[in-house]
């Protein structure tokens, strides 16, 4: 197969995958063959999280690299392109930077009294969405949403946005 083809899993795909065979949170950065490792390597730039998870991450996908006998070189791979770099700092991506640091928090098991009101704030916030996105903004609907879990309102959200 193809570099470009081996990149690509389908859902079914990527569930059949060891979590041994991801090297970021949340079963994030697959690299489960040498086309992945090359994407990692270009991808984790961009990627919104900890500079000890970026290492990490680093650390993983260049150990795969080694084991899987890629040769992919890490700074030909690197993403240098400043716009895109510029665009991910950006204030359109705040709330998706915010969301990606309250996940990674999670992911570690990170909580401060600071971050529980974060948390807490982000759960309202995903639980109107929701109810927004499914013409439900009575406000005991809202309240109902909010007992559930933020990883569940996530769900709920892509599945309806997914549907249309």
């Amino acid at each position: 197969m193809s570099d470009t083809t081996d990149a690509k899993l389908s859902a079914k795909q990527r569930k059949s995958l060891k979590t041994s065979q991801f090297c970021g949170p949340g079963r994030s950065f697959p690299v489960n063959d040498c086309a992945h490792v090359r994407a990692a390597f270009r991808l984790l730039n961009r990627a919104k999280v900890s500079s000890s998870t970026r290492a990490r991450i680093r650390s993983c996908v260049s150990r795969k690299n080694k084991s899987m006998d890629c040769g992919v070189n890490k700074e030909d791979s690197a993403d240098n392109n400043q716009s895109v770099v510029d665009l991910a700092n950006s204030e359109e991506f705040k709330e998706t930077r915010d969301l990606l640091s309250f996940l990674e928090q999670l992911e570690e098991g990170r909580s401060s009294t600071a971050e529980d009101k974060q948390i807490e704030s982000l759960r309202v916030r995903a639980a109107k969405s929701l109810a927004s996105l499914r013409g439900q903004d009575d406000d005991s609907v809202v309240d109902a949403y909010t007992t559930r879990s933020v990883f569940s309102l996530f769900d709920s959200i892509l599945d309806h946005i997914e549907g249309k």
